[in-house]
């Protein structure tokens, strides 16, 4: 079945009452106040959509940023030289934050997991939101891709999950992927302009080649909407020279590494914990035009020696 086929064959699970994904994080609906979000990932199982205008307020172009970081699961099997989530979630957080102060954000995790997701929200604070799901339940259980947005600047429109597999709409497998892999999707407002744009966040399977292409087939389809700026952060476990990244490649995203004016910081984005490890670029932020790409940095991951995640977050600055 092609790609195309099997989001018709979702639409139609859907429309038949079975959701493309349970529901989420903080709020799918804006008017949630935060001491709902247990209650909320549980009672709301259908896409949220609210009221918006679709029409611009200003011609004037809006500068945002993009950023996105793969901030290592919270396991007991830790690796050499890595520290536990209770000593780098700190840092994690802390790196969002300085990040997002000056310009509208829209931030993409992976490999998050219910506690930790518990955490980010907690440490980055009240003005904060987010839409995301459990990959193996679509509600909370098994890691997240989270995206999160400051309430003052954006306003949720949408928000599905899509798992990537032959069956997108429930949690499943996909191809010769060992675990469940899905694509976080929303569209956001910017509320002080009216601009909107979709984004997207994923994690590929580490192992299934066939999984990760046919991922990127999923994603380039995804990303074909023309009625929106589309922006795909994600650790996509694929080298520049790798078929997958070809794929994505091959369609209206641009990779914004290599497409942009100004590029600073790190070379590789995966570092490991140590450093005997060998560097490799495996996570990317892909965006389609009309954006302009103004600038591209890879940040870096250590604190006191110690890596607070192996792989460096990266941010992209864009006018839309």
């Amino acid at each position: 079945m092609g790609i195309s086929a099997l989001f018709r064959k979702a639409a139609r699970s859907k429309s038949n009452g079975n959701p493309i994904s349970s529901s989420t994080g903080t709020s799918q609906n804006p008017t949630i106040s935060h001491g709902d979000r247990a209650s909320d990932a549980h009672l709301s199982q259908k896409e949220q959509t609210t009221n918006s205008n679709p029409r611009r307020k200003s011609v004037e172009p809006v500068t945002i940023q993009l950023y996105s970081h793969n901030i290592r699961c919270d396991t007991w099997n830790l690796k050499r030289n890595e520290e536990s989530w209770a000593k780098r979630r700190a840092r994690v957080i802390d790196c969002i934050t300085h990040c997002s102060a000056h310009l509208p954000t829209i931030v993409g995790l992976q490999e998050v997991k219910k506690n930790q997701l518990d955490d980010i929200i907690q440490g980055l604070g009240s003005g904060w939101d987010y839409f995301g799901v459990g990959r193996d339940d679509g509600i909370d259980k098994g890691e997240f891709a989270p995206i999160f947005y400051k309430s003052s600047e954006w306003q949720l429109v949408s928000g599905t999950t899509y798992w990537l597999s032959e069956t997108p709409a429930k949690p499943s497998k996909g191809w010769d992927a060992a675990l469940p892999r899905i694509v976080t999707s929303i569209i956001v407002k910017h509320k002080q302009s009216g601009r909107e744009i979709k984004c997207m966040n994923t994690h590929y399977d580490h192992k299934g080649k066939e999984a990760r292409n046919n991922s990127s087939r999923m994603i380039k389809e995804l990303a074909s909407d023309h009625s929106h700026v589309c922006c795909v952060l994600g650790d996509f476990n694929a080298e520049p020279d790798h078929v997958a990244y070809s794929i994505l490649a091959s369609g209206n995203l641009l990779d914004t590494a290599t497409n942009c004016f100004k590029r600073d910081g790190f070379q590789y984005t995966f570092s490991g914990f140590s450093k005997e490890e060998s560097e490799s670029t495996i996570d990317y932020i892909w965006v389609t035009l009309p954006a302009r790409i103004l600038k591209f940095h890879v940040m870096n991951n250590e604190f006191n020696d110690r890596n607070f995640s192996d792989h460096r977050p990266l941010s992209t600055i864009i006018q839309i």
